[in-house]
């Protein structure tokens, strides 16, 4: 099978509906959860000691449970929940868009719930199309060929 329709624009946009309706009934059913995650799209504010985050492997595994199921929400496509980290339990809000989301799971003798195999756009990737809208209205001619079209 091949491998771009995991990185497709048509199957991204699908999985994050998926994940999405999922994480929202769970919240509607007041059922906890399991998820695992790629580390490397997770935001924490404040950010976390850098001996905590580099325990993290690759991929972490968050119970959405208790005081964090209770904080859990979802907003801009993005998982939101508070949580405690460390011996010191120190306090953070997480935050992971939902396509960093690669398995939902209820309990360890259950099969997942969802399973997700696309991954979001890289921050770098968005930056660089920003750039390349910004040079390309950069020139006056292209602003107006822009303006026929009805995109700005």
């Amino acid at each position: 099978m091949p491998t771009s329709i995991f990185k497709s624009h048509e199957y991204q946009n699908l999985m994050q509906q998926h994940l999405h309706k999922m994480i929202e009934l769970l919240f509607k059913e007041d059922t906890e959860f399991r998820i695992i995650c790629d580390t490397s799209y997770i935001e924490f504010i404040p950010k976390l000691p850098d001996y905590i985050t580099q325990a993290f492997g690759e991929i972490i595994i968050f119970d959405i449970a208790e005081y964090s199921f209770e904080s859990a929400s979802i907003e801009n496509e993005t998982l939101t929940f508070e949580a405690g980290f460390g011996e010191e339990n120190i306090g953070a809000t997480v935050n992971i868009p939902l396509l960093a989301i690669a398995q939902i799971f209820i309990d360890e003798g259950y099969p997942p719930l969802a399973i997700n195999f696309a991954k979001p756009v890289a921050k770098q990737e968005i930056t660089q199309a920003q750039n390349s809208m910004d040079a390309l209205l950069s020139n006056p001619k292209n602003q107006g060929l822009l303006k026929k079209k009805g995109k700005i």
